[in-house]
């Protein structure tokens, strides 16, 4: 700003070649004031992405234990346990998947919001998920245990579906933050057709049958 006002008042007094040398000057600044901020920027938006990897890695670990959780009740859950002392004990895990969830969601809830591309996808898997959790702690306590199992089935799809979401925008967060990525999975619900991780993926770690 002081060496565009020096020019300003040199072109005032007809000089010329100070004047333009000032202007040079307030140039340079402003070029380098670019790049400055440019380069702010830039470290902000890979500090950003280096902060969304460690929080859709959590993220999907927490969907894919969540997942098992339900997949270990679903497996106990019998007609002939139903009025045995065990019972009341799945019920009350069924309620702390559910609880547990309530964490996960708001986690997703505020990634989501920082990501219009997956935000739709996130907000619908999460709403069946609560639903499914909901009615399948009905059904328990009713004592319906086909009908409460169809809902633990259908909570554990649509964590699985959320967690291949999370696969996929991991790769892309690791990618934003310079990391190499997993190349595991293409798309929500798709088959991977990348190179597979040297280490293991939480991924890795759903069963064959709920693939």
């Amino acid at each position: 700003k002081e060496d565009m006002q020096k020019s300003k008042e040199q072109l005032k007094q007809d000089d010329n070649k100070k004047a333009a040398k000032s202007q040079k000057k307030a140039a340079k600044k402003m070029k380098d004031q670019a790049k400055n901020m440019e380069s702010s920027m830039e470290g902000s938006a890979k500090e950003q992405a280096t902060e969304d990897v460690k929080t859709i890695r959590q993220l999907l670990e927490n969907l894919v234990k969540a997942s098992f959780d339900q997949e270990n009740l679903f497996q106990e859950v019998n007609s002939g346990i139903v009025n045995s002392a065990v019972y009341p004990a799945l019920i009350r895990r069924q309620f702390k998947i559910q609880n547990d969830f309530k964490v996960i969601e708001d986690t997703l809830v505020a990634l989501s919001n920082r990501n219009p591309d997956i935000q739709s996808f996130v907000m619908d898997k999460v709403t069946e998920i609560k639903g499914n959790l909901k009615e399948s702690m009905k059904f328990m306590e009713e004592r319906q245990i086909g009908t409460g199992q169809e809902k633990q089935r259908r909570t554990m799809k649509n964590l699985n579906d959320l967690a291949l979401m999370m696969n996929e925008s991991l790769d892309k967060a690791m990618q934003n933050a310079g990391m190499p990525g997993s190349g595991s999975c293409d798309k929500p619900g798709g088959k991977g057709k990348g190179k597979p991780s040297k280490s293991q993926s939480p991924m890795d770690k759903i069963t064959e049958g709920q693939q």
